[in-house]
This record gives C-alpha cells, structure tokens and sequence, in this order.
C-alpha cells in the first residue's frame, strides 16, 4: 500500500466494527477520533456523529450504514476515574442502507453483513455523492437537493421522476407546493438549456391548480398560459 494511500486510510478512519447482532451493528471508535471536525484533502468533513454515513470495508465491498445511536463504553483501565463514562470510548449504533460495489455502484439493501473487527471509515465528498447518485450515465439530472448531514449538492433524474407517478406528503404549511413549483420549474429550465426549439415544440406541461396557486406570473414559467374554468353555471 502506499505512503499516499496509508495516509487516506488514517485520516478516514473512524474505527472498527465491535458487534454484529442481527442487522444491528456496533462500532467503537478509536480514541483520537472524537474531534466534531476533520480536514482531509482541503476539504472539511464532519466527524462521524448520530446521522451521518460510515463506509465499513469487507474485503473488496464497502458496506454504506448511517448511524441513529452512540453510547460511551467505560474504559475498565481506569477505575479510579470519578467520570468513566466520559473517559471511555464512544460506540456507535449503525444500520446498514446499502453497498458500493467494485465498479462504484451504490445499491440499496442488504447484501451482506459486516465482521468482527471490519474498519470503519469517513465517507468522502465522493463516496457520498455514489450513495446518493440516481442519474444513469446519459441521464438528465435536476439540481435541486442537498444531502441532510453534509449538505452536500445532490442531483435528481429527469427519467424516473417527472415522467412517473410520484406523491408529495406533509402537514399544512411544510412545503408541499413549494416543492412542486420548484420540480416544475428547475424542469423546465434545464431542459430548455439544452434544446430551447426542440422542447419548445415537443414538451406540453398540463397542471391542473384547484387553488390557484400555481397561477401568478413568475411561478415555474412566465410563459404559460392560464385558463380560469368554473363549474359554476353562467361562469
């Protein structure tokens, strides 16, 4: 391994895998790593913390799993301590939510679980962008999302989205007309960037807006052409 190789790998490094039972997965981390931050090739990462994603490495497949938990193991070296709890060692609860397989590929689910004594790393700025990439190689994206724990720019496809069957969910007031005006919008745009005459002439957008909201000038296009209907008589 190289010099360059082996110093990615101690920077990453968070730990090593405690205990396997079920899907549930232990992992303590080593002791210099309880810094909220770490720099790794000019870049900032946060440290690894409740939320965040960790690469467990078995053999040539990474196993990607977010952790929801983190308790402190007590240092049994040191008795005397009036606070062994905060002495000891933290261990974190992970859950797995997919692989990277040799080509790169994240796949959801899971294929196998980790062993006893399998490191942990950081996920790089890149391996988060593989766990959330869902745009084929001559794909569309939509730049619209961010990843929760990093914020992280996160690209949507147009193929599989916006000609599907897709639900917005939420309480009055979250959002959900927001996020489809927004949808809608970055839609439009980009795919006009593209081909401006070509989606001009083939791309009809019908939207069907009971409340009115989607009606007022600048909202997802200026170009559009509203119609009032009523199913009132006379109207």
């Amino acid at each position: 391994m190289s010099d360059v190789r082996l110093k990615k790998e101690a920077v990453l490094r968070v730990g090593e895998v405690s205990g396997v039972t079920g899907r549930g997965i232990l992992v303590t981390v080593d002791k210099d790593k309880n810094l909220s931050e770490l720099f790794y090739d000019g870049d900032l990462l946060r440290n690894i913390a409740v939320g965040s994603y960790v690469d467990i490495r078995k053999g040539f497949v990474s196993l990607i799993g977010k952790v929801d938990g983190e308790n402190a193991n007590p240092d049994s070296s040191r008795t005397e301590d009036p606070e062994p709890m905060v002495r000891g060692r933290r261990v974190l609860s992970v859950f797995l939510v997919g692989f990277i397989d040799r080509k790169g590929r994240f796949y959801g689910g899971t294929k196998e679980l980790p062993l006893v004594g399998n490191e942990a790393f950081l996920l790089t700025r890149e391996r988060v962008l593989q766990v959330h990439n869902l745009i084929a190689e001559d794909g569309i994206a939509l730049h619209i999302a961010s990843s929760e724990y990093e914020g992280y720019d996160i690209a949507l496809p147009v193929d599989g989205l916006m000609n599907s069957h897709i639900a917005i969910f939420g309480n009055t007031g979250s959002g959900k007309s927001n996020t489809l005006a927004t949808l809608f919008q970055h839609f439009v745009t980009e795919l006009r960037a593209i081909n401006a005459e070509a989606f001009n002439e083939n791309c009809r957008i019908v939207l069907f807006d009971f409340n009115g909201e989607y009606a007022h000038v600048d909202c997802i296009a200026d170009d559009k052409t509203v119609y009032n209907l009523s199913t009132r008589p006379g109207r």
